[in-house]
């Protein structure tokens, strides 16, 4: 199935992640009736890892009058099961990168709490971070290009996972970035499958 979906640079989905596993890195499976099969989500969350392209494969002309792309269809996947994720830990969604560019204010307006924190560049989010102490560890960010910062409050055990949701979810172009992906504390395939107890106050 994922074949028919999607390339992985010039090669065929089975095709990577048979390289994959060759290198010992085998991709996450799931059992059914039918046999072993793959996530595109966890097949999209490893290649982009490791700086490859995945591009969809055009529908067939019969398809063609379908509302969505195979790209969009791959995206909206994407994003359903980091939302899912998200209200599983959090009780709360994840905010649109345009909810979080609006809510933006300067730097100097923030105490020092515990929670994930958004650099904004004009009407983009261009880093996710997470700290303890979010005004201290601004200071640290003198190299990074941006004008504004929102945050979010977070419980301290609850930091990597809500700074991964965020970073899978809007690509920013600092964290990590060109050929390598993005960088996030906890793989894509962890964050969805670890088993972790909703977050609490």
């Amino acid at each position: 199935m994922l074949d028919t979906l999607a390339m992985v640079d010039d090669i065929k989905p089975t095709s990577y992640i048979a390289r994959e596993e060759r290198r010992g890195r085998p991709l996450p499976t799931r059992e059914s009736s039918i046999g072993k099969h793959w996530r595109m989500i966890d097949l999209w969350a490893r290649a982009r890892a490791s700086g490859h392209e995945v591009r969809p494969i055009p529908k067939p002309m019969a398809w063609r009058d379908h509302p969505l792309s195979h790209f969009e269809e791959m995206e909206a996947h994407r994003i359903v099961g980091l939302q899912r994720r998200s209200l599983s830990l959090t009780d709360k969604r994840l905010l649109r990168e345009k909810e979080i560019v609006d809510a933006a204010g300067t730097a100097s307006e923030f105490a020092p709490i515990c929670g994930v924190y958004f650099l904004v560049e004009l009407d983009r989010v261009v880093y996710v971070g997470q700290s303890t102490n979010i005004a201290m560890r601004l200071t640290g960010h003198s190299g990074k290009k941006y004008s504004k910062v929102v945050y979010i409050e977070c419980a301290r055990e609850r930091l990597d996972a809500l700074e991964s949701l965020y970073i899978y979810l809007l690509q920013p172009p600092l964290n990590g970035g060109g050929n390598r992906g993005v960088a996030a504390p906890m793989s894509l395939s962890a964050l969805l499958d670890a088993d972790l107890p909703a977050m609490t106050g």
